[in-house]
């Protein structure tokens, strides 16, 4: 009896502590040796993803690659670390034109406002850019719909999609310069002074801050706004215009599924459910870097996936064969069941409320946001509709190898900005020398996956440079 009483005790001698599966799963191999030659290459660290999140809770509140957290670094490490090396040699150009909203007022004092080019030319980049993989990532204007918006720009005939000619105009020319940014081919565009278009769109959009809901208006906003994250701007600098962005679609309905509002859902409400979607994952990505509060407040929205008829509808596709749910990270600048888990992550480390759990509750919640992660990543699959997709042109084997580079990597992104929230574990402020089991082992995910991701940006820059934010 004595023995059974023994082994009774034994059994509980070892708490399961939070992160143990999390450690066991991911900590299984040593990691990839850098090459020797690391230290005259750039690496992309500053620009990962277009930005780094200023503040992951970390215990000395220092934002990341400040001057004051690189001194800290440096008394941790005993080391001195070149941050300009680490600059990937696309950040070391000339600084960029200022195209803030003030900037636009004081550049048409002495500038006068350009006319639009010539319809065809614009036509003629519009039929290459649907045919571009941008257009799967960015379906901002619907080519069904797109004559509306050239109608009214151009010749002044409004409609019901298209009911105000400075909201086309402006959509023109966002259009002409996002285009220019994604596509980076200037045989079509030759001549035209992209820097004065980018200012003359923000200065028609300024007029419609306040002003109706309109199609063309959210299309406009959101390219002007995703052209600004290209370039690396503040966030401060795209906030008007992307919330402005946000009202418009909740007027119009895109914050619902199509099918609660008609049935089945006409070409109108699918598009704008998309543009709806393209902000979503937006306003997700940018709270995750930057730990703001998000712009789109999910409890008045309907996150019902995109079906695919919608997809479809949107993409003008064949008809698909798999679920949507399997060719969801085949749309859309990422995979939308990716960016619900981002938001749930913004709330359950990021909220007010979260800085008020226990740590095992943080613990809990880290290990349970690692496994949703890590669940998505284990579901992702080639769909059956990749052969046709490839056959009929609508992507190629180097998309289909940037996407999936582009889902590793985010998949490493969020499984480190998950685990080195453990640094707010009370017990690892009052001593980080690791005596807390349960945090050591998350920072040792994170520190692992973080030079897996390392990894991944030295040997696939030039891949990833070619979509510097997302």
């Amino acid at each position: 009896m004595s023995s059974k009483v023994h082994n009774n005790r034994r059994s509980y001698q070892r708490v399961r502590i939070a992160c143990d599966s999390c450690f066991r799963r991911k900590n299984r191999s040593v990691p990839t040796q850098v090459p020797s030659g690391q230290d005259e290459t750039p690496v992309a660290i500053n620009s990962l993803l277009g930005h780094v999140p200023f503040h992951l809770r970390a215990s000395t509140g220092l934002p990341f690659f400040s001057p004051e957290s690189q001194k800290w670094m440096e008394s941790c490490t005993g080391q001195k670390i070149d941050f300009d090396r680490l600059n990937p040699a696309s950040l070391q150009k000339p600084r960029q034109a200022d195209h803030s909203l003030a900037s636009t007022r004081e550049y048409f004092q002495h500038e006068i406002h350009p006319d639009l080019p010539e319809k065809t030319t614009v036509l003629a980049l519009f039929q290459r850019y649907i045919s571009f993989s941008a257009h799967r990532r960015f379906p901002f204007i619907h080519p069904d719909l797109s004559h509306h918006t050239f109608d009214a720009a151009y010749d002044e005939k409004i409609s019901d999609v298209s009911p105000d000619s400075q909201c086309a105009r402006a959509c023109v020319f966002s259009f002409i310069v996002f285009a220019a940014f994604v596509m980076g081919d200037n045989s079509l565009i030759g001549g035209l002074d992209l820097h004065k278009y980018i200012h003359e769109a923000q200065y028609l959009l300024c007029g419609i801050l306040d002003g109706q809901a309109t199609l063309d208006g959210i299309q406009a906003l959101l390219m002007v706004c995703n052209c600004r994250l290209g370039q690396i701007t503040t966030m401060n600098s795209i906030q008007p215009l992307f919330t402005t962005a946000i009202r418009f679609i909740f007027t119009l309905g895109g914050h619902l599924d199509p099918g609660s509002i008609r049935k089945p859902p006409g070409l109108l409400e699918v598009h704008c459910r998309s543009l709806f979607w393209i902000a979503y994952v937006m306003d997700n990505e940018l709270c995750l870097r930057t730990c703001r509060p998000p712009a789109i407040c999910a409890d008045y929205c309907d996150l019902t996936l995109p079906s695919e008829s919608e997809l479809s509808i949107e993409f003008g596709l064949p008809k698909l064969q798999t679920p949507s749910v399997q060719n969801l990270s085949l749309f859309f600048p990422t995979d939308l069941r990716l960016t619900l888990i981002q938001s749930r992550i913004t709330r359950a480390l990021h909220s007010p409320q979260a800085a008020f759990k226990s740590d095992a509750e943080l613990l809990k919640t880290i290990r349970e946001l690692d496994g949703a992660v890590d669940d998505w990543h284990a579901s992702l699959q080639l769909p059956n509709d990749l052969p046709n997709f490839l056959a009929y042109g609508i992507m190629s084997h180097e998309e289909a190898f940037r996407d999936s580079l582009i889902l590793k990597v985010q998949h490493k992104y969020l499984i480190i900005a998950i685990h080195q929230m453990s640094t707010g574990c009370a017990a690892w402020i009052a001593d980080p020398s690791g005596q807390a089991l349960g945090i050591k082992l998350s920072l040792e995910v994170a520190a692992n996956a973080s030079r897996a991701l390392l990894s991944q940006v030295f040997y696939n820059q030039d891949v990833l440079e070619q979509r510097p934010f997302w």
